[in-house]
């Protein structure tokens, strides 16, 4: 009985690791569910009848609405052809008031919450270029993490952008 369980136990390690499964959390972008460590392969057959890949290097993509390259869904950061990690607009420059803004990330902290994670680190990151700056409040509770990003393109109004992610 020992040795079965055993089997059963190696059995399922292997056939996870072969499937390219080595985390539980995952995220849903458009109807295909994302797992980190998922091959870079099987990302890009599961996404492209939905959506359309543009890499900006070997590790990095936008995934954008197909056929509308400006129109951005969601990022997918892979190393060694694996998934490292992936974030999903959740709501995006139409929030108009403060009342949008609380509503969506209730929203959002209220999962993180049935999902388990209520343990979370806060942090914030700025970013400025020539072309843009940038304001990034993170929440990470596990592997989930939450991005609120107040960014103002150079000719285009502030706007504020909320995603949500696994790393």
């Amino acid at each position: 009985m020992r040795q079965l369980c055993r089997l059963v136990v190696v059995t399922m390690v292997l056939s996870s690791n072969a499937l390219g499964q080595t985390s539980g959390v995952t995220v849903t972008v458009g109807r295909t569910q994302l797992y980190l460590g998922m091959s870079k392969e099987v990302v890009s057959r599961s996404l492209s009848g939905e959506f359309d890949i543009q890499e900006s290097d070997d590790s990095n993509w936008a995934i954008v609405e197909k056929g509308r390259p400006m129109n951005l869904i969601a990022t997918a950061e892979f190393e060694k052809d694996k998934l490292l990690s992936v974030s999903v607009l959740r709501a995006s420059r139409g929030l108009k008031s403060e009342v949008d803004v609380f509503r969506a990330l209730y929203s959002l902290i209220g999962e993180l919450e049935r999902k388990g994670n209520t343990s979370c680190v806060i942090g914030t990151r700025d970013r400025v270029t020539a072309e843009s700056d940038s304001r990034t409040i993170e929440v990470q509770c596990g592997r989930r993490i939450l991005f609120l990003t107040l960014s103002r393109f150079k000719g285009y109004p502030e706007g504020l952008d909320v995603m949500e992610g696994i790393r």
